[in-house]
């Protein structure tokens, strides 16, 4: 819960310093779908959620392999359910992506499907058009 937490008082740092457009990273969803592989009660995260800010999300959609090449180095226990690292890390995931499914289809997320780093900032940047003016 305590990532909940954190996420949460992100509204609360924005409005603070007067800002109305925030980067994060994983935000709750992270949190929610490992915390539901965890055993939490669904039902209840999802009330909790809803008093969370809506927000235009952004979901880049690569393999456990490009993930755990991606994050090996940095790859913690919570991530690979409280066992050795790697060893458990595909298990595990599979198991979170059941709930990510679920979380795709009652919440809009953008997926990016693009490979490398550019193509991915560069198909992020070209929908914030839509929302933003960019000065150059």
């Amino acid at each position: 819960m305590h990532c909940f937490f954190e996420a949460f008082n992100l509204k609360k740092k924005a409005q603070k310093g007067h800002k109305d457009f925030l980067l994060i990273d994983a935000y709750w969803y992270k949190y929610f779908t490992l915390e539901c592989v965890y055993g939490a009660d669904k039902e209840w995260m999802l009330k909790v959620i809803s008093l969370f800010p809506k927000m235009t999300t952004y979901y880049i959609e690569e393999s456990l392999e490009e993930q755990l090449r991606r994050k090996e180095e940095s790859l913690t226990l919570y991530e690979s359910g409280g066992e050795a690292k790697n060893k458990n890390f595909f298990l595990f995931q599979e198991k979170a992506k059941i709930f990510w499914k679920q979380l795709e289809e009652e919440f809009y997320f953008k997926k990016i499907t693009e490979k490398t780093v550019e193509e991915r900032t560069n198909a992020i940047l070209k929908d914030l058009e839509t929302y933003v003016y960019f000065c150059q």
